[in-house]
């Protein structure tokens, strides 16, 4: 990585040397290249090295101003990181002593999405409900490399003329409902994401429910646990979510409904939740209409990250949560979770919000994904 170090005018060598010292004792896994253009990284070694640090960056896409916690290293940092966000460059301050420094380094430098573009299908439009989730293909494309591929539930054949999967009849096996049906389903979807090799859908599942009585859930549930993002009700932007939190964390999130905030408690629900993210789980009907199929359970962890991407992909929210309680209302989507939330965080979603559906991760990722959004010039909120 290019690197520039800096310091008062006149600084001795020493503080040079002992700037060198510094990186590799905290930053052993990072080869630095020592070159004044352009560089990727400045790192503050004194204060009185604003300008210089200033007359260093010239319109790079995203800039670390590497710091430490002595000689108001941090200090010149933090007022340069000023100018530059008053002048709209990205950049991001990294403790060089912190334990999480190369991580935050390398996601905010590293945008891998660029490197692929991901193919993501809508099979079907997406549901009428949904007037803030609907991501323009030119937008997902701009913004995370996302190819938007459009399917019409119209250009395919009935899901009932395809084969039952044993596959997913085997993975729900528990099930007193018959899911042959929803098999079937899952059938469909999969040969279509192969013809059409994507990596990511989002299903408008209504047409299915309205037209032939089945619905999408225990497939796209199926699908998110074999690893590829499959989003419901044909919602681009939480699909969008799904692979952006993918890419950085590993893991396929949950996609849920906002079904309450306050300050007791806050309740998302949905009927499609993994298996591999909830214990003691049954098939039951749908909530929504009271046929077909979804899926209940209690989620396995009990800490969690909540997130969202808006339509326009520009703003995000993402916060730690703590699950207080896994309920099973009869007045929402079947698997629910309740959670605690910091009273900013309850302002935002009320005052606020981004959208409906939110993306449940287990584990927290609210750091390394802040990060990431950072890079990619998302504005937290």
């Amino acid at each position: 990585m290019k690197i520039k170090m800096i310091a008062f005018q006149n600084a001795p060598e020493e503080v040079f040397e002992n700037g060198k010292k510094s990186l590799i004792r905290n930053l052993p896994n990072i080869i630095f290249d020592f070159d004044d253009d352009q560089p990727e990284i400045i790192f503050f070694l004194t204060g009185g090295s604003e300008k210089a640090a200033v007359n260093a960056i010239k319109g790079q896409k995203n800039i670390i101003l590497l710091t430490h916690k002595k000689s108001n290293s941090n200090a010149a940092a933090t007022e340069v990181k000023a100018l530059l966000n008053k002048n709209g460059y990205p950049s991001l301050i990294v403790d060089i002593e912190n334990k999480e420094a190369h991580n935050e380094i390398s996601l905010f430098l590293h945008n891998d999405m660029e490197n692929k573009p991901c193919r993501l299908g809508i099979i079907g439009k997406p549901s009428e409900w949904l007037i803030a989730s609907t991501t323009r293909a030119s937008v997902l494309k701009k913004r995370l490399n996302i190819e938007l591929i459009s399917i019409p539930w119209e250009s395919l054949p009935s899901f009932e003329t395809y084969n039952m999967s044993q596959e997913l009849i085997e993975h729900f096996n528990e099930s007193d409902l018959n899911i042959s049906p929803t098999s079937r389903v899952f059938t469909i979807l999969k040969e279509t994401i192969i013809n059409n090799e994507l990596d990511a859908i989002t299903v408008e599942c209504f047409y299915l429910v309205n037209k032939y009585n089945v619905t999408a859930c225990l497939p796209l549930s199926l699908l998110n646990d074999k690893g590829i993002p499959a989003a419901c009700e044909g919602d681009i932007a939480s699909a969008a979510g799904m692979i952006f939190v993918k890419k950085i964390t590993g893991i396929i999130p949950w996609m849920a409904n906002t079904v309450m905030v306050s300050e007791e408690k806050s309740l998302f629900a949905h009927c499609t939740v993994p298996l591999s993210l909830i214990s003691n789980h049954q098939i039951t009907t749908h909530f929504e209409t009271g046929i077909g199929t979804a899926i209940q359970g209690d989620f396995k962890e009990t800490t969690v990250t909540l997130f969202r991407l808006d339509e326009d992909l520009e703003r995000a929210f993402v916060t730690k949560a703590t699950i207080k309680n896994t309920p099973q209302h009869n007045w929402a989507c079947r698997t629910q979770i309740e959670i605690q939330l910091a009273k900013t965080d309850i302002a935002k979603l009320k005052n606020n919000p981004l959208g409906n559906h939110h993306l449940i991760i287990p584990g927290d990722h609210e750091k390394e994904l802040t990060t990431a959004l950072l890079s990619r010039h998302f504005e937290i909120i």
